[in-house]
């Protein structure tokens, strides 16, 4: 970011940049999680596409358990960085591993679980400086002049 902004508009910002960071990060971080476990434990086909038809099932679980420390820790923490001008991708992810990555290290019992944190924050990060430079603004009609 270039310029710092207010802390209203931070937090603003950061809940609804938070709230499509869930979706789009507990995908990627399923994702990452199913392809984790079949370079770790699947060498036949049945149990890859196991692993795949229970993608929907991780994507649930992350957003339930990652859902509440997102938006009540991570999306105020996240709207500070922002008021700050400190927020980037590298911040994004160590915030979301510290938040996050312990609960599901505790969870899960595997480091798998420690990558939805930074999943989510990274793209959370990656809306927010979308909706900063107006990315889901109209495109300007400009006048005519006849």
């Amino acid at each position: 970011m270039t310029r710092s902004i207010s802390g209203g508009r931070a937090l603003a910002v950061s809940y609804l940049s938070t709230i499509g960071g869930l979706l789009l990060g507990t995908v990627i971080g399923s994702l990452g999680l199913v392809l984790f476990e079949m370079t770790d434990e699947c060498h036949q086909w049945a149990e890859t596409l196991g692993l795949l038809g229970a993608l929907p099932w991780f994507v649930m679980i992350a957003m339930l358990f990652g859902g509440l420390p997102a938006l009540i820790l991570g999306a105020p923490l996240y709207a500070a960085l922002l008021s700050h001008d400190l927020a980037d991708y590298l911040t994004s992810a160590v915030l979301g591993a510290a938040l996050v990555g312990p609960f599901f290290l505790l969870l899960l019992g595997g480091w798998g679980g420690v990558l939805f944190g930074p999943c989510v924050a990274c793209a959370t990060h990656f809306i927010a400086i979308r909706l900063l430079r107006g990315w889901l603004r109209p495109p300007a009609v400009e006048p005519s002049l006849r």
